[in-house]
């Protein structure tokens, strides 16, 4: 089950990265690319004790559901995050089509 939620998990990597290139700087987009990759690694890397340690206080079904619920809740800021900042304007788009 928790192969077909990573699955899951890492589908979203290759929109991700497509958006950054898409829409950074030239100049910027090796460092949004490392930040990234930084940002991966240090959720992987605190968020495995600290889910452990939830597991252990709460019990295996309230300490995996609280685990569950923080990932919804991080997964969904991270989405609306997104949302925010690479969402086009309509105006804009018509904007630049009239000039073009």
């Amino acid at each position: 089950m928790s192969m077909y939620l990573q699955e899951l998990a890492n589908a979203g990597n290759p929109i991700q990265m497509s958006l950054m290139m898409n829409r950074g700087p030239d100049e910027m987009k090796g460092i949004a690319n490392s930040l990234s990759q930084m940002a991966f690694s240090f959720g992987w890397a605190t968020m495995g004790p600290l889910s452990t340690f939830i597991v252990a206080k709460y019990g295996s079904y309230w300490g995996y559901s609280y685990v569950f619920l923080i990932t919804c809740i991080i997964y969904f800021s991270g989405a609306l995050y997104f949302l925010l900042v690479f969402k086009e304007k309509k105006n804009s788009l018509v904007n630049e089509s009239a000039a073009a």
